[in-house]
């Protein structure tokens, strides 16, 4: 996932989430401008200190580019790189580390799915579209020799297409080869 860099003028939508609180609800119908309430808040947080991606620190579920680092953590942990780790396995080391309950576990996407599962799931596609990961048999992942040098080199795997659009990666292993 790339990173977005919005400029003044630039438009970003916001979708209310199913698990939303009500009272947070309240608040979005109280306001006569949605996006200059939205602004506000924004100004305060930046006033109040520093930039942080607030995205998974919330009672929500983490975004699909924060499990990311994690999957790889857990898959790089794996005690038997021939079979690799089970996806079940994954699910339960992403929501220890990222502290997700049981009840945000539970919440349903629109095809009744569970929706943090869903996340990781697509999360793990992205990982072996970058050639990071590789499904050993079905429901089973490992490193690839591509996510092992990351791994190995302490290469941050969440930014991986920024990286590989700025040729970092390619340039890193051409120098450590040579």
């Amino acid at each position: 996932m790339s990173k977005r860099n919005i400029i003044p003028g630039d438009t970003f939508s916001i979708r209310i989430p199913l698990n939303i609180d009500i009272k947070v609800i309240e608040w979005i119908n109280k306001q006569t401008s949605s996006n200059a309430s939205i602004i506000e808040l924004i100004k305060r947080e930046v006033a109040n200190g520093e930039l942080v991606d607030l995205s998974y620190k919330s009672n929500s579920l983490p975004t699909k580019k924060a499990l990311i680092p994690f999957i790889v953590e857990c898959i790089s942990k794996s005690h038997d790189s021939n079979i690799g780790t089970h996806i079940s396995s994954i699910y339960d080391y992403c929501a220890l580390k990222l502290n997700v309950t049981q009840a945000e576990m539970d919440i349903s996407s629109k095809g009744n799915n569970s929706l943090y599962e869903n996340r990781v799931r697509f999360s793990i596609l992205k990982l072996k579209e970058q050639g990071l990961i590789i499904s050993t048999r079905r429901g089973f992942y490992t490193l690839s020799d591509l996510g092992k040098r990351c791994v190995e080199n302490g290469i941050e795997v969440d930014n991986f297409d920024s990286l590989l659009d700025s040729n970092y990666i390619h340039q890193k292993i051409k120098n450590e080869i040579l």
